[in-house]
C-alpha cells in the first residue's frame, strides 16, 4: 500500500539514500577495524612470553580497562623472581599502566578485580602503587560484583587480600568474600586458598554458618585434596576455631597421603590436629613418621615445635629417638624461635618427659638475648624459667636478663 504524501512534501531523491547506506556501512566497517585493533592488541598482552614484551605492547597504546587487567596480569605472571620485580617497579611503564587501571576499577567485572587483586600481591606491595590497590578492594567490597562470580575469581581475590594486608584485612571486603562463597562449588586448591586467606588474617566472617559450609565443601571432595591442600584447610579452619565432625575423616585422608606431604604440611596438618582435639591416632603417628623422614627439610623452627606440641597434647609418644631429633633439630634453630615458640617447646618437652641435653639447653639459653627477652611476657617468662628449672640447668648470664627483663616490666 502507498502511503500519501503530505502537501508539499517531495519524495526523498534515491542518491541521498544511496549516500547514508553508504555511510552507514562506512561506520560499521570503521568499527569493525577499530574493534579489530582492540581484540588483536588484547590477544598479543594475552600470549605475551615475557614482561618486557608485554611493556612494550602497553607503551604508547590506547588502553582500555581489559587491556589495562590482562596487561598487569601477564607482568606479574612473568615477573616471579625478586629481581624482576625490581626491574620492573623501576620502569615508569608500569606506573603508567596501573594508574589508568586505578582509574578504572568501577567498569571491571568479578574477574578483572580478581585478577588485578591477585597481580598485585604477586607483583608484592611495594611494585604496585597502593592508590589502585585501595580502588581495587573498594571495589570487591561491593557484594553485587559478585553475583554469578566464578569460585576461582572468590579464592584469588581473598587470597591476595591476605597477602596484601596480612596485618590489617578489610573486614567488609572478606565479609563480602565469605558471603558470594556460600553457594559457590570450590575445586580443591581454589577451597584451600579461600580458607587460608581467612586463616592467615585469623578473619571469622560475621556470616551465619560459613564454617559448616566450608566443612562440608571439604567433605564433599574429600578424595580429591592434594596432601598439601588438605592440610591448609586443616590448618585454617584450626586457627579460626572452627571445629567438625568432619575432623577425623579428613585427618585420616591427610594421613593416607602422608608421603605427599611436605614438612611444612606434616607440621600444619599435626598442628590442627592437637588445637582442634582430633582422635585419629593413627593419622598422628603416620604424620610424625612423614614430619621424621624431612627433618632435614624442616628450616622453620615453628614447624618442628609444632610437632612436638601435637605429640604432647594429643598424648601421643613418638619414642626418645625421635623427639630427640626433633628437640635437636629445633634448638639449633633457636635463634628465629620467638617467644610463643619457646614456650611451647619447654612445656611440649615437660609434657613428653624429655630433658635435652646440657649443649642443647646451653644453645636455647644464648639465643635468649636481652632483645629477645623483651618479647616475653612475665607469665612466659616463668615458664621458661621453670622449664630450665625441671631440667636442672643454670646459667647466670641468662639469670641476669631475665632479671632485667622483669625489671623493666615493673617500670
Amino acid at each position: 500500500m502507498l502511503t500519501q504524501l503530505p502537501s508539499g512534501a517531495q519524495a526523498p531523491r534515491r542518491h541521498h539514500q544511496a549516500v547514508s547506506v553508504r555511510a552507514v556501512r562506512a561506520v560499521q566497517a570503521n568499527a569493525g577495524r577499530s574493534l579489530s585493533k582492540r581484540q588483536e592488541l588484547q590477544q598479543k598482552l594475552a600470549s605475551a612470553t615475557s614482561a618486557a614484551q608485554v611493556l612494550e605492547l602497553s607503551s604508547g597504546a590506547a588502553l582500555d580497562h581489559i587491556h589495562a587487567v590482562t596487561a598487569l596480569h601477564r607482568l606479574a605472571l612473568h615477573s616471579s623472581s625478586a629481581a624482576q620485580r625490581s626491574q620492573l617497579a623501576a620502569d615508569g611503564r608500569l606506573l603508567e599502566i596501573t594508574v589508568l587501571l586505578s582509574t578504572k576499577t568501577k567498569q571491571l567485572n568479578a574477574q578483572g578485580v580478581a585478577n588485578s587483586l591477585w597481580a598485585c600481591a604477586k607483583l608484592a606491595p611495594q611494585v604496585c602503587e597502593q592508590s589502585l590497590v585501595n580502588a581495587l578492594v573498594a571495589a570487591a567490597s561491593q557484594p553485587s560484583l559478585w553475583t554469578g562470580a566464578a569460585p576461582q575469581a572468590v579464592a584469588n581475590a581473598a587470597w591476595a587480600h591476605a597477602k596484601l594486608s596480612p596485618g590489617a584485612p578489610n573486614q567488609k571486603l572478606l565479609r563480602v568474600l565469605a558471603s558470594a562463597s556460600m553457594s559457590l562449588d570450590f575445586r580443591p586448591q581454589e577451597l584451600s586458598n579461600l580458607l587460608w586467606a581467612f586463616g592467615s588474617t585469623g578473619t571469622m566472617p560475621k556470616v551465619d554458618g560459613w564454617g559448616d559450609a566450608m566443612w562440608a565443601a571439604i567433605g564433599e571432595r574429600l578424595q580429591l585434596f592434594s596432601a598439601v591442600e588438605l592440610s591448609i584447610c586443616l590448618w585454617s579452619l584450626a586457627r579460626l576455631g572452627l571445629n567438625s565432625a568432619e575432623l577425623d575423616r579428613a585427618a585420616e585422608q591427610l594421613a593416607r597421603k602422608a608421603g605427599d606431604c611436605d614438612a611444612q604440611a606434616a607440621a600444619n596438618g599435626l598442628w590442627a590436629m592437637a588445637t582442634l582435639g582430633a582422635e585419629a591416632s593413627q593419622a598422628v603417628s603416620a604424620l610424625v613418621e612423614r614430619a621424621h623422614a624431612l627433618l632435614p627439610q624442616m628450616q622453620r623452627p615453628q614447624a618442628l615445635c609444632n610437632v612436638l606440641m601435637a605429640c604432647a597434647t594429643l598424648s601421643h609418644d613418638p619414642g626418645p629417638e625421635r623427639v630427640g631429633a626433633f628437640v635437636t633439630r629445633a634448638l639449633a634453630l633457636s635463634a628465629a624461635l620467638n617467644a610463643q615458640d619457646v614456650v611451647g617447646l619447654c612445656e611440649s618437652l615437660i609434657q613428653l618427659r624429655y630433658a635435652p641435653t646440657e649443649a642443647g639447653l646451653a644453645t636455647l639459653a644464648q639465643s635468649l638475648d636481652k632483645e629477645k627477652l623483651r618479647g616475653f611476657s612475665i607469665l612466659q617468662l616463668n615458664v621458661v624459667v621453670g622449664a630450665f628449672k625441671r631440667f636442672d640447668y643454670a646459667d647466670d648470664a641468662l639469670s641476669e636478663r631475665m632479671a632485667s627483663r622483669r625489671a623493666e616490666s615493673e617500670e
